[in-house]
C-alpha cells in the first residue's frame, strides 16, 4: 500500500489579512499530481485541513474540487479533524466542517470526527495490496479531558496525558483481538513528546495533551498531524507530515512538502517546486538600504535604527519601494532595547522544573531560565487561589 500524507494545509489561512487561497489551490493540485506520480492507494489528511471549523464558500469550493479529483482517481481518502477545523469539545460536533463532510455519501472518502476503526480492503488484481486497519483519533482538546481529572493544574497535565495514552492502548488491544494479524496504522492530530515544535504551534505545557512516543510503538506506523515541522519521532516508525506550505515568518528554515509511506518506509516529498510563496526575513541596522535581493514572496523587513535616524514612516516607504515585485511587504521598525525593570521573586528562582518540562525546553532550544520557573510559579498560584 502506498499512502500519501498531507497534514495542516490550513485552507483559508491568510498572511496578515492577505488571502492565500490561490496558493492553496495550486498546492492541492500538486498533491493530486503526486498521487498520480507515485500511484498512491490511500490519501491521509491528519487534521487542520481547514484553518477554521466553519470555512467560507470559497474555501469549500477549492477543497470540493480537490476532493473530486481524488475520487475520480479511485483512491481512498481519510480525513480527521484537528484543533482548527474540529470540535472544541468532545461533543461539540454540530456545524463543524469535518462532521458534515462525513454525512455525505462520498465513495471512498472517510471523514472521521470520532475515535474510529477503519479497515481498507485491497481492490485486488495487479494493483492489490495487503489489507490495513486504521485507528483514527481527532484532536484531543485538553479542556475536554480536564473534566475527567479532579486535581490541581499541574497534576491534571500529567493525568490527562495518561488518560489519552490509555485510550490509545485500549484501542490497539481491542482491534488486535477483533482482527488478529491485520496491520494497524494510527492516524492522529496531537503532540508527541519527542517532536520538535514549530513556530506556529501554541503547544505550551499545560495546554496540549502530550503522549509518550512509546505508546505508538505497537502500531505498524503512525501518521501524525498538528506540528508543522516535518519529522520522525520514533526511529522513523512515526512521522509528522508537517504542513505543505510556509505558515508564517517563523517557518522560513523548515522543509515543506508531503510524505509518502510504502513498505514501512516514509519518504519526504519536498515542496521546493510547489507553486507557493516563500516567507523571507531581512534585517538591517542601516538607513541606506541597497542591493536587496529580488523576491516574489512575502517579505518582512526588520529595521533597528539608531537614535536620530529617519522617521518610521519614511523608512517604511523607502524599503517597500525596493520590494515592488513581492507578494506582500511588511516593514517593522524595531524599538531600541530598553533596560528591563522586571524583577522576579526569590521563590521563582529556586523552583526546580519537572523532567518532562526540562526535556521540552532542551529539545526545542527554549530559554531555560527563568521561563520554566515563571511557568511553575503561575501554575502554583492558580492552584493556591
Amino acid at each position: 500500500m502506498r499512502a500519501l500524507l498531507m497534514g495542516d494545509a490550513h485552507i483559508g489561512r491568510t498572511v496578515r489579512g492577505r488571502s492565500r487561497l490561490d496558493e492553496h489551490r495550486r498546492v492541492l493540485a500538486s498533491f493530486t499530481g503526486a498521487v498520480d506520480d507515485h500511484a498512491v492507494d490511500v490519501c491521509v489528511l491528519p487534521g487542520d485541513t481547514f484553518d477554521s471549523a466553519r470555512p467560507g464558500p470559497d474555501e469549500l469550493q477549492v477543497f470540493a474540487s480537490f476532493l473530486r479529483g481524488l475520487i475520480e482517481r479511485e483512491v481512498q481518502v481519510i480525513i480527521t479533524p484537528g484543533n482548527h477545523d474540529g470540535p472544541t469539545t468532545l461533543k461539540a460536533l454540530d456545524g463543524k466542517v469535518t462532521s458534515w463532510l462525513g454525512a455525505f455519501p462520498l465513495e471512498r472518502v472517510h471523514s472521521l470526527s470520532d475515535p474510529s476503526f477503519l479497515t481498507l480492503t485491497s481492490p485486488g488484481g495487479d494493483t492489490g495490496w495487503t489489507d490495513y486497519g486504521f485507528y483514527t483519533l481527532p484532536y484531543p482538546h485538553k479542556r475536554s479531558m480536564d473534566a475527567l481529572v479532579d486535581k490541581s493544574l499541574r497534576d491534571r497535565t500529567e493525568e490527562v496525558s495518561k488518560a489519552l495514552e490509555n485510550i490509545i492502548e485500549v484501542g490497539l488491544e481491542q482491534h488486535t483481538k477483533m482482527i488478529p494479524g491485520l496491520p494497524l496504522i494510527f492516524v492522529g492530530h496531537l503532540s508527541v513528546l519527542n517532536a520538535q515544535l514549530s513556530a506556529d504551534q501554541a503547544m505550551r505545557l499545560g495546554w496540549d495533551v502530550t503522549i509518550r512516543p512509546e505508546v505508538l510503538a505497537g502500531f505498524r506506523a503512525a501518521f501524525l498531524g498538528h506540528i508543522h515541522r516535518q519529522q520522525p519521532v520514533i526511529d522513523s516508525h512515526s512521522w509528522y507530515s508537517g504542513s505543505p506550505m510556509y505558515g508564517d515568518f517563523g517557518e522560513t528554515t523548515q522543509t515543506k512538502g508531503f510524505l509518502l509511506w510504502q513498505d514501512n518506509v516514509f519518504t519526504p516529498i519536498e515542496s521546493d517546486h510547489l507553486p507557493m510563496h516563500r516567507f523571507d526575513v531581512y534585517e538591517s541596522h542601516a538607513y541606506e538600504i541597497d542591493d536587496w535581493p529580488g523576491t516574489e514572496g512575502y517579505v518582512q523587513v526588520r529595521v533597528f535604527p539608531d537614535k536620530g535616524g529617519q522617521p518610521s514612516w519614511a523608512l517604511k516607504r523607502q524599503l517597500k519601494a525596493q520590494f515592488e515585485n513581492a507578494a506582500g511587504v511588511w516593514v517593522d521598525v524595531m524599538p531600541r532595547p530598553q533596560a528591563s525593570r522586571v524583577r522576579l521573586p526569590a521563590t521563582v528562582k529556586t523552583t526546580e522544573p519537572d523532567d518532562v518540562l526540562r526535556s521540552y525546553i532542551n529539545l526545542n532550544g527554549l530559554p531555560d531560565d527563568p521561563t520554566l520557573e515563571v511557568a511553575h510559579s503561575i501554575m502554583t498560584a492558580i492552584d493556591n487561589a
